[in-house]
């Protein structure tokens, strides 16, 4: 249990509001010799997560890079350094640095983390074993509700105190399809189900529908 309100690491605090300075004080600019490095990195990399709303690949032995909307990209950094900081019993990946790109797309470095998705392996473990996986997720939920606010209680939004995005107006777009609708109302980026994507596909207003979707998150 957490007897005081964590106060907010000062490496967030010290981000800039247009999302420009990085985690590494030292590498704030794209021309730095690391940066210069992680192209060359980049042109060797492999990509370990299909794109669909941001790119993943894996750089290193140890390193991955996330390619994708800056805001949302931003906002995962925060939170991640975050919960590091004031969750060490919480295994998330380090975070090396962030910044945004001339035309709006962000860059995250972060630290890889090795291991196979449960939804992989839950079919072959047994009982046992997924009675003990269920144990460990629930007392890393356990923590994360122990751990109070930074700021005063009832606040909404980013850790560092930026804005919380309405999904609200997204889901009116997919009110035709409940699961969807259901996972953007509470905040959760949509995941369409197979059932979801053949009727989207069967749509002859396909299209406008994304233009549309695109608008609003912009």
């Amino acid at each position: 249990m957490y007897d005081r309100r964590p106060a907010v690491p000062a490496r967030i605090r010290e981000l800039s509001p247009n999302m420009r300075c990085s985690f590494s004080s030292n590498v704030c600019c794209v021309s730095s010799p690391r940066r210069l490095l992680l192209l060359h990195l980049i042109s060797r990399s492999k990509r370990i997560y299909l794109k669909i709303s941001r790119n993943v690949i894996r750089i290193s032995k140890t390193t991955v890079m996330k390619d994708g909307n800056a805001i949302f990209l931003h906002l995962e950094a925060e939170a991640t350094h975050y919960a590091a900081m004031n969750l060490p019993s919480l295994p998330v990946p380090k975070v090396l640095d962030f910044w945004e790109e001339a035309d709006g797309s962000g860059k995250l470095i972060m630290e890889y983390m090795p291991g196979e998705w449960l939804q992989r392996v839950w079919k072959r473990i047994s009982d046992g074993q997924k009675l003990t996986v269920l144990r460990i997720l629930r007392g890393y939920f356990d923590d994360m509700r122990a751990l109070l606010q930074p700021f005063d209680e009832g606040w909404i939004g980013s850790v560092s105190r930026g804005p919380t995005t309405d999904f609200s107006r997204l889901a009116k777009i997919f009110s035709d399809f409940p699961q969807t609708k259901a996972r953007i109302t509470t905040g959760t980026f949509p995941h369409f189900p197979s059932s979801e994507i053949s009727m989207l596909r069967s749509q002859r207003d396909c299209s406008s529908c994304a233009l549309k979707c695109q608008t609003l998150i912009e």
